[in-house]
Order: structure tokens, then C-alpha cells, then sequence
């Protein structure tokens, strides 16, 4: 299985949030991660013992692809780029995202280039099936929030204060998606 990213640095939290599922996953079915910057390499290293290779260019990411026996490729965003990878036709391409909102750019028609596309729930559904002309739902696949399920340590001691959260999502970076 193969973890691709094609973003630069300043993206890598789309993969970094994915990684702890991608490490108890290659327990079961060996997972390596595939970057397109070097950079993002760099940043990507430090934060887990998977597999990591560098594919900067076409050229690169054909020769790579041809010595891994990868099934499957996973996409945690909407990189030109992907669409270079999407090119192997040897391989099943799913797009899992880096996360749910009611974005305008979450349901984008770069869905329609994946073979499957996961999505937390019905909600996600349905802004697809909504907000896309001629996209076959049959492609969605309800998988929750994986990350959701990982336990992790607290990072703050136990406290009968009432605890708050706070969560918008992150401004876009063009205008019609910048909330």
C-alpha cells in the first residue's frame, strides 16, 4: 500500500494526521509513503518509521511505482500532482482526504478521478451527491474518522473543569473557499 503526498512543507499536517493509521495498518498489510518534495520528505521523516521515498518528478514516480507491489494508493488531498500517480492504472487509487467540513472544495470533481473515495458518514454522502453533477455514489465508502479511534495520551492532567472546544476550520486559499 502506498501513502502518496504531492504537497509542499506548509501541507504535510494533511498526511502527518494520517500516519498513526498508516503505522497500525502496515502491521497487517505493508504501507510506504511516497512524497513528491524533497522538503516535505524532510518533514515527513521525523514523524514516523514508515518507508518514506522521493519521487520528484514523473520519470521518478513511474520507475518508483515499477519496483513496488503496491495494491493500492492513498491520497490525503487534491494535488495536481495526484494526478500523475493516478496514471498507474495497475493500481486501485483512493482518495481519503485530510478531513471532513462543509467546504465548497470537499466535494470537488477531482472526486470523480479515484477509484473509491472514503468519507466519515452520511454527511459527506451527501455533499457529494449533492453538490456533483454525474458522480457515481457507488464510490463513496463510509469509513468514520479512523484517527478518532487511536488512543492517544492526554496531553493535559484529569480536571473537573468543564472543558471547551474550539474548532474552526482553516481559511482557504482561494476565495470560495475561504471561510
Amino acid at each position: 500500500m502506498i501513502a502518496y503526498f504531492a504537497g509542499d512543507p506548509s501541507r504535510t499536517y494533511q498526511l502527518v494526521q494520517w500516519l498513526d493509521v498508516f503505522e497500525i495498518l502496515n502491521d497487517v498489510h505493508p504501507v510506504c509513503v511516497v512524497l513528491r518534495d524533497p522538503e516535505s520528505a524532510a518533514v515527513i521523516e521525523s514523524r514516523t518509521d514508515l518507508p518514506l521515498f522521493t519521487a520528484a518528478t514523473l520519470n521518478e514516480l513511474t520507475d518508483l511505482y515499477a519496483g513496488l507491489d503496491a495494491k493500492l494508493v492513498l491520497y490525503c488531498n487534491n494535488s495536481v500532482l495526484n494526478f500523475e500517480s493516478l496514471l498507474d492504472s495497475r493500481r486501485l487509487h483512493v482518495h481519503i482526504n485530510h478531513g471532513e467540513s462543509d467546504k465548497h472544495s470537499m466535494a470537488s470533481n477531482n472526486a470523480k478521478a479515484y477509484d473509491r473515495v472514503f468519507v466519515a458518514g452520511e454527511a459527506a454522502v451527501q455533499r457529494y451527491l449533492a453538490g456533483l453533477l454525474e458522480f457515481d455514489g457507488g464510490r463513496l465508502v463510509r469509513i468514520g474518522r479512523p484517527q478518532l479511534d487511536l488512543r492517544r495520551t492526554p496531553l493535559l492532567a484529569p480536571s473537573s473543569r468543564r472543558t471547551v472546544l474550539y474548532a474552526p476550520t482553516w481559511e482557504g486559499d482561494a476565495e470560495y473557499n475561504d471561510y
